[in-house]
């Protein structure tokens, strides 16, 4: 799981540190800096895993169709000051090993440098500098540790460990990349994504290298003849049937699949002819409960939802959290999906910790960031102004209009 994460100079976020919780919802005015939190996280994602792909010239190129892309480094640092460093720090805890990746980017020709700093099962800190994108991975240094009672050589190119010496060292090494995993198991999940043909050609296998699934991978994955495939499609029809009455279903013609939803048991609907709700709710289950996923950063998932549909997705995405063990990273405007998580805590379906909240607010060119504190019985102990404020002034402009009228 991703444990923290802190900025510097990215975007509208000048210096900002956020511990996460396996749900962790971002709230506030739109330009306030939500969404960068999401593509930071993209961002070193790319770096680690897809370091070929950064040009200077266009190192925000996100996602594919152009729906991320942030520019080159003056556009992406804070207030465009090309001398500033961009600083990129995420905390990991895997199964078997605690570390944190620090990514210092400078504009070409400063240095750059990239850390990683191991506290379990080992404890070392090892940085290489490089000046020029894109990074090859080629520069490299090394450390001994003591594990299992004897010396092991770690090597670090700024993307990568190894473990070169030692009579446990693909054992070690398991343990130590288990950052690369999680990062590998980190998924966007954006606002225009949804089915938008009938049929696919099924891709069954995904592409953990990328920042998002694509159509054709998460029905090729749900579609295999494989008895995990069809468990898969089994929750995520329940899921469904439980918010709209809907059950998924994946229908084969001449080799490719038509992803569907089936009415009641009756009348059946290709996806991509169904409302944007509909479409893109099925499609973000999908994404989540697909095994490849760890943590998915997902845009307003309320988008285009009736409010009580929304209400029983926060259900539905915190009973998820719980039995999958995944993590989640969400940008919201809605109160309904705040109000349902913060009731699974009241009900205990998830604990205070199981809940990040954290309140944006733009001040002139940079954004302030409050953690809301969550209670044993669901309530936030500061309020949550940024909803109540707004939701009393239109409904006070709606009560002068009456009066008029």
């Amino acid at each position: 799981m991703l444990t923290n994460v802190e900025l510097e100079n990215f975007k509208c976020l000048e210096r900002v540190s956020l511990s996460l919780s396996p749900i962790t919802l971002l709230i506030g005015l739109n330009g306030s800096g939500k969404s960068s939190i999401l593509h930071s996280l993209v961002f070193l994602k790319k770096f680690i895993l897809q370091p070929q792909t950064f040009n200077p010239e266009n190192l925000g190129d996100l996602t594919p169709y152009d729906y991320v892309n942030l520019g080159n480094f003056d556009e992406i640092v804070y207030l465009h000051k090309g001398e500033k460093p961009i600083i990129i720090a995420v905390e990991f805890k895997g199964q078997n090993s605690q570390s944190k990746l620090r990514l210092t980017l400078n504009k070409p020709p400063k240095h750059s440098q990239s850390t990683i700093t191991l506290s379990e099962p080992v404890k070392l800190s090892l940085s290489v500098s490089f000046n020029s994108f894109p990074y090859q991975g080629n520069q490299l240094v090394h450390g001994n540790v003591n594990y299992d009672r004897l010396t092991h050589t770690i090597q670090w190119n700024g993307l990568r460990i190894s473990v070169t010496s030692g009579s446990k060292a693909s054992e070690l090494s398991s343990k130590l990349n288990e950052y690369h995993q999680l990062l590998s198991g980190l998924f966007l999940f954006h606002l225009r994504q949804t089915f938008k043909t009938v049929t696919y050609l099924p891709t069954p296998t995904i592409d953990c290298t990328k920042p998002i699934i694509t159509e054709n991978e998460a029905v090729g994955y749900l579609s295999q003849p494989i008895p995990l495939a069809d468990d898969l499609t089994e929750k995520l029809s329940h899921y469904l049937d439980s918010m709209i009455g809907e059950e998924a279903e994946f229908r084969f013609y001449s080799g490719m699949v038509r992803p569907t939803l089936k009415l009641r048991g009756i009348a059946r609907f290709a996806l991509s002819t169904e409302g944007l709700g509909s479409n893109r709710l099925a499609f973000m289950l999908m994404t989540l409960l697909i095994p490849h996923v760890k943590t998915l950063l997902i845009e307003e998932p309320e988008t285009h939802l009736h409010p009580k549909v929304i209400y029983d997705m926060g259900k539905v995405i915190a009973n998820i959290i719980k039995s999958e063990g995944k993590q989640v990273i969400i940008t919201t405007h809605s109160e309904h999906f705040l109000f349902s998580l913060l009731s699974c805590v009241g009900e205990g379906l998830l604990t205070p910790e199981d809940l990040a909240i954290y309140s944006f607010k733009k001040e002139g060119s940079r954004s302030q960031i409050t953690k809301l504190k969550v209670t044993e019985d669901g309530q936030v102990e500061e309020g949550l102004p940024e909803f109540f404020e707004s939701d009393w002034e239109i409904f006070e402009k709606y009560l002068k209009s009456l009066g008029k009228s």
